[in-house]
């Protein structure tokens, strides 16, 4: 492993570190998002060209491993790895901030997942419909629902890889616009990731920081998938400084805390550490680590690759993936 230290910037290391600020973050030019002067584009959803001999076979694993994320909803065991167990919970339960449109997508996997050809054109109207029900309410949604709605849109975006619906012309167009709108909403509304300091009640954290962390990796399989598909929004668009994923996800042992206590003796460690990982451009895991007046790159070797695969658990394994195609 070797580093490189940078100085503090307040400009470009806020926009680094914090990704989904409510300023305008500049995008790389190769992967700009959905506009309204593209979006009769017939290629959304067609699969990116990757060239060398080695990447066919890993291409076909990452897809694998997102076509399966839609079915893994519907296991209680085994959810997504950016659908908490806590907003699983409350979904079950109806305890909690509304998740009525992850609900509803649970429904929708169910029904799509034992389609028949006769009545397979009735699930896609149906998932249209409800992409057309979130487009048209979410500016009334508060931030919990906001980030149901976009988990579900990224849902059905990992359907659509399964098969092209047929007779339901427009459909795709209108979902990404849909992704687009939540993802601009949910910046408006909850504004950027900031780091976070414990406060008198830990219970308020946990949540924050659960919806924070559900936020971050959505949006990482959204970028994730547009690496491998056509998919341009905004919620997929590359971060900057060099970087193709910033941030990544964080502990597992953080992401599956059953209760607020375990989670907080987790956080006060990982905190301690004032650390976040990246994926450059040229497929290298980086660890970015914050000092008093700079911040440290540190490419991270393949030992330590596996280490931090196992400290972030499955998400790991697609980032993984996806440096072997850069």
């Amino acid at each position: 492993m070797f580093g490189l230290e940078i100085p503090i910037d307040h400009q470009s290391t806020h926009s680094l570190l914090y990704p989904f600020n409510e300023e305008h973050i500049v995008l790389e030019n190769s992967i700009s998002p959905l506009t309204l002067g593209n979006l009769s584009v017939p290629s959304l959803f067609e699969h990116r060209i990757f060239t060398r001999p080695n990447q066919g076979p890993l291409v076909s694993l990452a897809m694998r491993i997102l076509r399966s994320y839609p079915f893994m909803m519907l296991q209680k065991t085994a959810l997504p790895p950016f659908i908490s167990p806590l907003q699983s919970n409350w979904a079950e339960t109806g305890v909690g901030p509304p998740q009525q449109s992850l609900l509803t997508c649970m429904g929708l996997v169910q029904l799509f997942k034992s389609r028949t050809d006769s009545n397979k054109n009735l699930v896609w109207r149906l998932i249209k419909l409800e992409q057309e029900n979130i487009f048209s309410k979410h500016a009334a949604f508060d931030k919990w629902e906001l980030l149901a709605a976009f988990q579900s849109l990224l849902i059905y975006c990992l359907l659509r890889l399964q098969e092209q619906p047929l007779g339901n012309d427009g459909f795709e167009a209108a979902l990404l616009t849909t992704v687009n709108h939540v993802f601009n909403a949910l910046a408006s509304l909850a504004g950027g990731i900031r780091k976070m300091k414990l406060p008198d009640d830990p219970g308020v954290t946990w949540m924050d920081w659960v919806y924070n962390e559900s936020r971050r990796r959505t949006v990482l399989i959204f970028q994730i998938l547009n690496i491998l598909i056509e998919i341009s929004t905004e919620a997929s668009s590359y971060p900057t400084c060099g970087f193709v994923l910033v941030p990544l996800a964080n502990n597992a042992s953080l992401w599956n805390a059953d209760n607020t206590e375990e989670w907080r003796t987790e956080f006060v460690l990982c905190s301690k550490e004032r650390k976040i990982h990246g994926l450059s451009q040229t497929g290298v895991l980086t660890k970015l680590q914050l000092a008093d007046e700079c911040v440290r790159l540190s490419k991270l070797s393949s030992l330590e690759w596996e280490e931090w695969r196992a400290e972030v658990g499955e998400i790991g394994t697609l980032v993984m993936i996806v440096g072997a195609l850069l």
